[in-house]
């Protein structure tokens, strides 16, 4: 059925993470985190989007800029407020952070009412929430 339940998504996370720590545990919130529809199960794009999340090859840069173009429903190069608090929101969730997403999207909106995807990429990017998970 082209789709992976947790069980099976702890067994990959273990081949892409070896040895890490509390292994299910950590595997179990990168599933929530990236279980969109909230099935449980991973669709293929779902999954593609946690392997590029966990690839420790990926930089920041690419995680980043992977995560929003795969999700963003508006076209390339523009970034909703709605979208950008959403991201911020997934982000949180999948690297266990406390935070806002609003008083993050706060931090980012210069009030210009212009949001560019580069921009927005590279705020997320350098965020101080995410760069020691990184």
């Amino acid at each position: 059925d082209n789709k992976m339940d947790k069980h099976e998504f702890r067994r990959c996370y273990e081949i892409l993470a070896p040895g890490t720590k509390h292994s299910h545990h950590v595997a179990d919130k990168a599933f929530k985190a990236f279980d969109r529809d909230q099935t449980g199960h991973l669709t293929f794009e779902e999954f593609l989007s946690a392997y590029v999340m966990l690839n420790q090859t990926s930089t920041p840069y690419d995680r980043a800029n992977f995560l929003i173009d795969q999700y963003n429903p508006n076209q390339k190069g523009v970034i909703t407020p709605e979208y950008g608090r959403q991201v911020f929101g997934k982000m949180n969730d999948f690297y266990g952070v406390q935070g806002d997403p609003e008083q993050a999207w706060l931090q980012f909106d210069n009030g210009s009412g212009q949001y560019d995807h580069e921009r927005f990429v590279q705020h997320v990017a350098n965020h101080p929430q995410y760069t020691s998970n990184y």
